[in-house]
């Protein structure tokens, strides 16, 4: 093999072993970061901050705490939404984890449906890039 050859390959070789590493560490950092799952609770979840909320969110979803209730329940319960229009509210959750473990740094929200007759039909996590 000539000399040039084999230098390009162990450059290359070098470099994907490199990319590798620097991916591995990233995929580590990202899944042992500081979220911890908990269950949901009405007083914290109205103190929280949005990763705070992040960290309930998925167990208000598990436990259908949300179906059915009222506008004025949903405000008791949540407080004010983020964002709002007439038939859907939104409540900022910064970081959340997938199901598979991974979390990402997008715009996560708990978006809830209202039904014409102000009751909820619907709740679930949505993520924007």
């Amino acid at each position: 093999m000539h000399r040039t050859t084999r230098s390009i390959i162990i450059a290359s070789v070098g470099i994907a072993l490199l990319i590798i590493s620097l991916a591995g560490y990233f995929m580590y950092k990202i899944s042992s970061s500081d979220f911890n799952p908990r269950p949901f609770k009405q007083a914290d979840w109205l103190q929280a901050s949005a990763h705070e909320r992040g960290e309930m969110a998925h167990d208000l979803l598990k436990n259908k705490l949300l179906l059915g209730l009222g506008k004025e329940q949903v405000l008791t319960l949540l407080g004010k939404p983020d964002k709002q229009t007439p038939n859907t509210w939104k409540y900022y959750l910064k970081w959340m984890r997938t199901d598979k473990g991974l979390m990402f740094p997008n715009e996560n929200w708990l978006l809830i449906k209202l039904s014409k007759q102000n009751k909820v039909t619907d709740a679930l996590i949505v993520s924007y890039d």
